[in-house]
């Protein structure tokens, strides 16, 4: 995981031996408190979490830092928010034509779209000019369906958007 130089949290792969862990949490009913103490089962919906508390090799941070040095503690910005999830940001961050789709990391543990105003690049030279520029985007949800494979009882995560686009005004 890392955080651009806008301030944006995203997930990342990296070349590093160090780990990075990643919780699954269950979303839905399977996540109330009851729950929480049963194992996860076939067909569950989750999600997938970053806590900076799991993380012994910490984050890259690019803000404010164009070497993007390591940082091991939680940004003063995110407050008490220790716990980030994957959220797909709409509009997507990617052009119409663009292959892939761009994540991003949220402390909205929520499974409703979250409206959130994004630090993005310059992309004319009217922004250019801006101080900061930033656009509003609706961050979805991102979860996952665990599925047994073979007979192993291995599980693979399949990806599932559940997108709900809504107009919003601001």
């Amino acid at each position: 995981m890392y955080r651009n130089a806008q301030g944006v949290f995203q997930p990342a792969i990296s070349d590093s031996d160090e780990p990075s862990y990643w919780r699954i949490q269950a979303v839905g009913p399977r996540g109330s408190s009851a729950a929480k103490a049963e194992p996860h089962r076939h067909g569950d919906a989750v999600r997938l979490t970053w806590s900076f508390a799991d993380q012994p090799s910490g984050f890259r941070d690019y803000s404010g830092d164009v070497y993007g040095r390591r940082s091991y503690r939680r940004p003063a910005e995110l407050g008490a928010h220790d716990t980030l999830c994957l959220k797909v940001p709409y509009p997507s961050f990617e052009t119409m034509g663009g292959e892939g789709v761009g994540l991003v990391l949220s402390p909205a543990l929520t499974e409703e779209p979250v409206v959130q105003a994004l630090r993005i690049r310059p992309v004319n030279e009217q922004e250019e000019r801006e101080e900061k520029v930033e656009r509003t985007y609706n961050l979805h949800d991102l979860t996952w369906r665990l599925d047994p494979v073979g007979e192993l009882a291995c599980f693979s995560l399949c990806f599932r958007i559940h997108l709900v686009f809504s107009e919003v005004v601001i």
